[in-house]
């Protein structure tokens, strides 16, 4: 039996375990029940599963034509396999990491924080979205956007401008009574070259994510500061970053503002978040996929979201951040006001 000697806070979990983390995490400070154990051994053999334990296949493929990743259903547990490197082991309780390749070690954390820890926050029933968040005004606004969308970029930017780092890449998002809430993840950002050099001056000794991407992960504090707990949400935009200046849905022009604007119905707003969902191909044929369709509407229902278009740029990306900002404080006001 493993001790399990640390404890850390991230996603609204505290995750216990013996295993040197690399990733920037907080220590728990007992606030949430949470807990979640994990583990990791190995190398191991790769343990033969069976069609009919079988979840769902990425689409994704690896080098050697396998789906990337891969979920199966064992009992009371689930399995999610990344052929070659590793197996995780889900239960509502405890992670456990099989490594079949020492070489591969530097993909446990790469895994566990993306993929892994996002099935097992969806079964516990709290929505992952492909989404930064940052802090303004003691409340969570949330970024979302597809690989390419300027997503990082701008939560870059907004944290560089004085607005805390809430969770970077996967926001956790739950529905409580009268208000949803997002949960901070981990006290850092993963930054391309050009961002680096943009807003920290240098990529120099940073940790490279995963030696094939141009991706590195950056202490958030070297950019700004970093909000542990967890906020009540207040707007959600969707990010779509265009190439030159058109006439949109909302009737605003992105000549006279630098970023065009358009609330959604809930009903639009909920065909969005299902998009951007961490795992919507999974969820999609997993056994939770009507809870997370009503975690989902809820959300769309109680926060306002818009898109939000706007020119690329880096000389425009201030405006954009402060227009985003500005909205949502006037959403705030009135809200209150009503």
């Amino acid at each position: 039996m493993a001790a399990f000697t640390e404890r850390y806070s991230t996603y609204g979990l505290c995750i216990e375990t013996d295993y040197p983390f690399c990733t920037p995490l907080g220590h728990d400070r007992g606030i949430r029940d949470e807990v979640v154990r994990f583990t990791c051994r190995g190398p191991v053999r790769e343990r033969e599963l069976g069609r009919a334990e079988r979840v769902w296949l990425s689409t994704e493929r690896n080098c050697f034509g396998e789906s990337a990743v891969q979920l199966y259903s064992i009992g009371a547990r689930y399995v999610m396999r990344f052929p070659r490197v590793a197996d995780f082991i889900i239960s509502s309780e405890t992670i456990e990491c099989e490594l079949f390749d020492r070489r591969f070690r530097y993909m446990v954390e790469i895994y566990l924080f993306g993929h892994v820890l996002a099935c097992f926050l969806e079964l516990a029933g709290i929505t992952v979205v492909h989404s930064g968040a940052v802090v303004v005004d003691d409340r969570a606004v949330l970024l979302v956007g597809n690989h390419g969308s300027g997503k990082s970029t701008l939560v870059a930017s907004l944290v560089g401008s004085g607005f805390p780092l809430l969770s970077d890449d996967i926001a956790a998002v739950e529905t409580a009574p009268g208000a949803v809430i997002c949960n901070a993840g981990p006290p850092r950002m993963k930054l391309n070259t050009e961002q680096l050099d943009r807003f920290v001056g240098s990529g120099e000794g940073f940790r490279d994510v995963h030696p094939a991407f141009d991706k590195r992960s950056v202490p958030v504090d070297v950019l700004g500061d970093y909000h542990a707990g967890s906020l009540p949400v207040a707007s959600i935009y969707l990010l779509h970053r265009e190439t030159g200046y058109e006439q949109h849905d909302s009737g605003v022009s992105t000549r006279a503002s630098p970023v065009s604007l358009c609330r959604l119905s809930p009903g639009a707003a909920l065909v969005e978040l299902v998009h951007h969902s961490f795992l919507a191909e999974l969820l999609d044929a997993s056994a939770s996929r009507e809870d997370r369709l009503r975690r989902l509407g809820r959300i769309a229902a109680e926060v306002p979201v818009k898109r939000a278009r706007f020119k690329s740029g880096y000389d425009r990306l201030a405006r954009v951040g402060e227009a985003i900002i500005a909205d949502s404080r006037v959403g705030r006001t009135v809200s209150r006001n009503t």
